[in-house]
């Protein structure tokens, strides 16, 4: 009995041992796509749907990034909505609403997907566990939050064969998933540092939420 025991206590480290040496590959293959990254442009179509299926909505627009966690992500169909970063203030633009709510950008909280792609590798190792996994030369890079109270449960990354994030898809505590697909998309080209600044438009309402 003891033997048996001793023996599954070495196979069970073993396979901690393994897991963790797995988790060091995965983190290290997304630094290797995600490090090079300064900038990238793209259109993108998201579609999100409820735990049966059922599509629930969607949305359609374009995105430019730029390291360090600057964004200027836009939605045109249905809703017109623009999320905006310098890296310090977010900026978010309700045009149906005519609404701006301004607030503090916090660059640790990688829970949205534009945050995540726009910021660091360590923030990344900090929150999440990363697998991967290889397949004719495209990977899938899985990300599982290490503490409750991320916006979703896991989000997975698509990177084709030339280190090109093509897609994503997340999914959230309750079984809602939305995929996101990229396409015309472009990486390290120049992008003007006055895309990641907002003049709110005349006459709409502003709410500052500076905490």
């Amino acid at each position: 009995m003891k033997d048996v025991m001793k023996l599954f206590s070495t196979l069970f480290l073993m396979l901690l041992f393994l897991q963790a040496h797995a988790d060091e590959q995965s983190l290290s293959k997304l630094q290797n796509v995600l490090a090079p990254l300064k900038t990238m442009k793209a259109e993108f179509k998201q579609i999100s749907e409820d735990g049966r299926g059922v599509v629930l909505q969607t949305q359609a627009g374009s995105f430019v990034l730029s390291k360090p966690n600057r964004f200027y992500w836009k939605s045109e169909e249905p809703f017109a909505q623009l999320l905006v970063s310098n890296g310090e203030t977010l900026w978010v633009y309700d045009e149906d609403l005519e609404q701006v709510t301004i607030q503090k950008l916090d660059p640790s909280l990688t829970s949205t997907p534009v945050l995540l792609l726009s910021g660091t590798i360590e923030d990344i190792q900090q929150q999440y566990k990363v697998y991967s996994d290889t397949t004719d030369g495209k990977t899938t890079f899985s990300l599982l939050p290490k503490e409750t109270g991320s916006l979703f449960s896991r989000l997975t990354l698509y990177v084709d064969q030339g280190s090109m994030i093509t897609g994503l898809t997340i999914k959230d505590e309750v079984g809602q998933v939305t995929r996101v697909e990229f396409k015309n998309i472009q990486k390290n080209v120049e992008v003007a540092s006055e895309k990641f600044q907002f003049n709110p438009p005349e006459g709409v309402d502003i709410i500052q939420n500076q905490q």
